[in-house]
């Protein structure tokens, strides 16, 4: 499978990965400092490594990256609607 996008609306997220009432900076900030960590634990991996996505199943490391971009884009496309 492909990670081209995600479709808007298509699927709920889990209560325990839902953002708070209110965000705050200082907590974004942590969270993609966080976030930067773990790519960099992710690139150091071996080949064969993987995760198990309770939608798309096994996503190894050679396919997080399009995995992680096609995720990031669908947020940011939320956000922009948002805003």
């Amino acid at each position: 499978m492909k990670f081209n996008y995600f479709p808007r609306g298509k699927v709920k997220a889990p209560k325990h990965v839902k953002p708070p009432e209110v965000v705050l900076k200082a907590d974004i900030i942590k969270q993609l400092i966080t976030s930067k960590e773990h790519i960099t634990v992710i690139i150091n991996l071996y080949k064969d490594a993987y995760f198990v996505h309770p939608i798309f199943g096994n996503v190894n490391t050679l396919r997080v990256f399009s995995f992680l971009n096609a995720h990031t884009n669908h947020h940011l496309k939320i956000i922009k609607a948002i805003m």
